[in-house]
């Protein structure tokens, strides 16, 4: 199985033991011409005239149902770790529903979906997968209250 990576698009796995962690790049949108596009980068975000913004896009899920149909095989567990959420909170992935029927296809080898962009914590467990909306440090305010921000 190859691993796939190219610097600011990307999107890869890498096996832990009896895990495989999986990195998700949602910075793809479709062109008005029907093409795939990788997202501006230096989060500027998507051209004005793509639609399906924020999403995995075909290629990298065709990837992803290969990487987890692998995991699956080998009885490894899965976690996948994304910028947008993956199920049904404020903002997720364009195409979430169609990454939640690749998790499902292999029931009990995706055992959670990590993602954070909201800043804030969100926590569900549906269909037996974690999906955890992370709270990341914002401007200093995760400092003891002894410390200076930057």
């Amino acid at each position: 199985m190859r691993q796939y990576s190219r610097l600011y698009r990307f999107y890869w796995y890498t096996d832990v033991g009896n895990f495989r962690l999986i990195g998700l790049d949602i910075n793809y949108s479709l062109s008005p011409e029907g093409v795939w596009e990788h997202n501006y980068d230096d989060s500027f975000g998507p051209p004005r005239k793509n639609t399906a913004k924020y999403s995995l896009g075909p290629v990298q899920r065709a990837w992803l149902n290969e990487v987890i149909a692998d995991a699956a095989r080998l009885g490894k567990k899965v976690l996948t770790f994304s910028h947008y959420a993956l199920w049904d909170i404020q903002q997720p992935a364009h195409d979430s529903a169609q990454v939640r029927e690749i998790f499902h296809a292999y029931p009990g080898t995706v055992l959670a979906s990590i993602n954070g962009h909201l800043h804030a914590d969100h926590f569900a467990v549906l269909d037996n997968i974690v999906y955890w909306d992370v709270n990341a440090p914002f401007m200093g305010g995760w400092k003891a209250s002894d410390t200076f921000h930057y």
